[in-house]
């Protein structure tokens, strides 16, 4: 069957400002959304290595709100191979993609 399964980027971290985060498989699953938490305000970017090659692009730059747990889905017909993240400045951070 299809994939299914859940990781994060970070999980309560202290994450370095503009370092990206290990990469993330994301090819394959059909619903994939992503939760945020940080305990500073920051921006989140996401990026994609859309054929597997190792040529990353930026995806998406998403607003952090400290405190708050903010999910954010992604288009159903989008695909890349892989996905990372990088923060603006140093923060401690929870980024989780779930993927169903």
């Amino acid at each position: 069957g299809r994939p299914v399964g859940v990781g994060d980027l970070w999980n309560t971290y202290n994450v370095k400002a503009k370092v990206p985060s290990d990469p993330m498989l994301f090819n394959g699953f059909d619903f994939k959304s992503m939760r945020v938490h940080s305990e500073q305000d920051c921006t989140l970017t996401l990026e994609m290595d859309i054929t597997g090659d190792g040529d990353w692009v930026v995806y998406k730059s998403y607003a952090v709100t400290a405190g708050e747990s903010t999910r954010f889905d992604f288009p159903r017909d989008y695909q890349a191979y892989w996905v990372r993240g990088r923060i603006d400045r140093d923060a401690s951070c929870s980024a989780t993609i779930y993927f169903k």
